[in-house]
């Protein structure tokens, strides 16, 4: 080990410096983010060869049972108890549902298929497009060599945003068309969309193709009898999918609030 010295706004200067090349990694003995040449470099204040790439604390800033439990609630209180209605309008969009029953299978033997799969969605019209608030829920369904059978329930909370497109020549890119474009993807993918790509037209009414983003904000999440498992990754979330995520969630919490709203 090298010898230990004293953090100073100077010295880190200095040896910045003197680097010619470096990455930041995070020493767990010093507490703070040091600059190193590789991994197996020492720190240049403590001398310890441990390293992580991020502060450990990091990970701890979401508490994932408590998100567990508001995304449960949301579910079962806000959207589950609602389908079998296709459409319906809201004050700033429409909410939309949409199942398809086709098994699809996903291994040569046969003994693996997707079941039943289902979206809920929450649309947003703004004035530079739409945001839909997406719900994937989809049954997993695998054979043993026994003949037994065991299902798996998964859901997935995902965000999209449309483009920007000249109002003009672009009347027919709704909320419907984005909806209808991300079901048919979530059929084939696992409930993961991953966005929207078509043909649009420019302000000269010149095509071009234009692309609709999705946030996959969880990842797999299993859906059980009291709540859902898994399927929360911190880093995606503090990257910026967790806003998007609440915005989702608060879009769901309002389906029951306009269940009979009609437009004026």
């Amino acid at each position: 080990m090298s010898e230990k010295k004293e953090y100073s706004p100077a010295l880190l200067r200095s040896i910045l410096e003197d680097m010619g090349s470096y990455r930041i990694y995070f020493c767990p003995q010093c507490r703070r983010y040091v600059p190193k040449e590789d991994s197996d470099t020492p720190c240049p204040f403590c001398g310890s060869t441990q390293w992580c790439l991020e502060d450990p604390v990091k990970e701890a800033i979401i508490d994932r049972h408590a998100l567990h439990r508001y995304l449960f609630g949301i579910f079962s209180d806000c959207i589950e108890p609602f389908r079998d209605f296709g459409k319906k309008p809201m004050k700033n969009g429409n909410m939309y549902y949409r199942s398809d029953k086709t098994v699809r299978h996903n291994s040569e033997d046969g003994r693996f298929w997707i079941g039943k799969t289902e979206m809920w969605a929450v649309s947003n019209h703004g004035f530079g497009g739409y945001t839909l608030s997406l719900c994937v829920r989809w049954t997993a369904v695998m054979v043993y060599e026994d003949g037994s059978r065991k299902e798996t329930v998964y859901l997935r909370i995902a965000h999209f945003s449309s483009p920007e497109l000249a109002p003009d020549y672009n009347g027919d890119k709704t909320d419907d068309f984005y909806f209808m474009a991300l079901f048919r993807q979530s059929l084939l993918s696992w409930g993961y969309v991953q966005g929207v790509e078509f043909e649009a037209l420019d302000d000269k009414g010149r095509k071009y193709t234009a692309y609709g983003l999705v946030d996959n904000c969880t990842e797999l999440l299993m859906q059980q009898e009291h709540g859902v498992v898994g399927g929360i990754n911190s880093r995606h979330l503090l990257e910026g999918s967790l806003p998007r995520l609440m915005t989702a969630l608060f879009d769901f919490s309002l389906i029951p609030l306009y269940w009979g709203y009609k437009k004026p």
